[in-house]
Formats: C-alpha cells, structure tokens, sequence
C-alpha cells in the first residue's frame, strides 16, 4: 500500500505551500484518478510518491517503509514507476524497442524473458508497428504511447501517470482507459492518472479533487460525477453525456451516472420499452 500522511511540500522556506496536510492511500489493484487545475499540485504530489521530491513534512510510505529509504536502496523504481507529461523527459532509447529494453534491463530483466515482456506491453497498446522505428521520427502522442509501453512493461505494483496521456487522441485514449482499467484487475498493479479532462474518470475505481494542494473530494467515480456536474460553479467542463444522465436521473429516471454515451442510450431506450 502506498500512502501520505500529514504531507505538505514546498520547494523552500520562502516558497508557499504546494501540498499541505494532504493524506492519501493507494490500495492494490485499484485505478485512481485525481483532478485539478494546473497549480493544484498534482505534479508534486507524484513525485513525491516515486521519490523525486522529499516531502517537507509528513511522510510517503510504501507497506510502511519511507518512499526516501527505499529510494536510497535501489528498490523503488521496480515497485513505482512515474511516467511524465513530457515524454522527452524519459525517453532513453534510438528505437522504441531500445528504449523499452533498456527499462527493462534497469529492473533486472534479461533474455527471452526481456524479450517477451517487450512484445507484450507493445501488443497490449496495438502499437507493434513502432517496434523498429527511430524514437525521433515519433509525434508526442506517439512518445506518449512508447513511454506508457515502457512503463507498463516492467510490472510496478504502482504505476502513477502525470497527464501522461494528454497528447493522445480521444478514441485510443479511451482504450488505453480500458487496457489501465484491465491491469489493474489482472495484474492487482494500483493506477493513479491525474488529469484536469473529465472524461478521463470514466472507468476510474476512485476519484480525487486536489484543489489548492488539499484534497477536496474522494468518491467513487459515479459520486464524483454527479458532484461535479451539480456544483455551482461547475470546476470542470462536464462532457454533455454526464450533464443530461443527471438531468435525468433529477427527474426521476432510473439510468446510469455516465460518461459512456452507448450505456446511457441503452437505459433510455430500455426505460422506454418499460413505458
């Protein structure tokens, strides 16, 4: 389990606070989202989880043990992976089979067994055609794709994503929710995607609110959604889908709080059969 206690975070004495008695848990196998604005203090927040940052009070602890502690080891990066919003950033690699083997290898990995973790993280996001192209020649979303392939490949029990799917077009975005989505369930690794896109929630377990470096909401993703389309303001654009399923369900109809447009078709025509 990977948790915050009391954390607070500033970059020095005479920095405001970004993080401030923030508490947070992540269980196994569980997809968690958190929104917010640029300037909450979600970038923060995950490298404070994968121990880039040092927390200035309070703790960041994996199945008890100090996240800084494990860094010090060598035993973190097989346990939390980070993927950044810029996959520039961590891109290591001439080709993007390279680029993930050389992950791999960091971890310990060798062989046929190397090999086959390969394949299977370029098969899970259908991006095997990448195999043996230059990382150079890639678009941002393309490098967005090879990098989650990187990170997936090594199996964190903890993979933690900032914004590391923006560049990606909508209806693979969707997709890679789903494959997240799937990992989580066969493989018990725990997902923690931030984002400021609504949409982005649409298959999450749980989902965050960090407004201002405080946490402010944590509820199952039809909670969250019914919370966020009904508050006045709303802080997020809420996708149009989302907006009429409350509507709907305000006025006494019985369908889904979703972001799916095909389940909520599916309950109005069934609510329609049942008239």
């Amino acid at each position: 389990m990977l948790s915050c206690r009391s954390l607070a975070f500033r970059f020095d004495d005479q920095s405001p606070w970004i993080l401030n008695d923030l508490d947070l848990t992540l269980p196994p196998g569980e997809f968690c989202t958190i929104l917010g604005h640029n300037g909450c203090g979600k970038s923060s927040l995950c490298r404070l989880l994968s121990g880039i940052y040092l927390p200035s009070a309070g703790s960041v602890e994996l199945d008890g043990l100090s996240v800084a502690e494990l860094v010090e080891t060598g035993t973190l990066s097989t346990l939390v992976h980070l993927v950044l919003h810029d996959p520039h950033w961590q891109i290591i690699g001439d080709s993007v089979s390279q680029d993930i083997e050389l992950g791999l290898r960091n971890v310990g990995l060798s062989g046929q067994s190397l090999m086959d973790r390969v394949d299977w993280s370029l098969s899970l996001l259908d991006i095997d055609g990448y195999r043996d192209r230059s990382v150079h020649s890639l678009s941002g979303g393309e490098l967005q794709l090879v990098r989650l392939a990187g990170a997936i490949a090594v199996q964190p029990r903890f993979l933690i994503l900032d914004e590391a799917l923006e560049m990606i077009d909508g209806a693979r975005r969707r997709r890679i929710l789903g494959t997240l989505g799937d990992l989580t369930k066969k493989l018990q690794m725990s997902v923690l995607l931030t984002t400021h896109d609504v949409e982005d929630i649409a298959l999450a377990d749980r989902v965050l609110w960090l407004q201002s470096g405080r946490i402010a909401m944590d509820e199952p993703c039809d909670i969250a959604l019914h919370s966020l389309a009904n508050a006045v303001p709303q802080p997020f654009d809420i996708p149009g889908v989302a907006s009429l399923a409350v509507r709907l369900r305000g006025a006494g109809k019985p369908v889904s709080l979703t972001l799916d447009v095909e389940q909520l078709v599916d309950d109005i025509c069934r609510l329609n059969c049942e008239t």
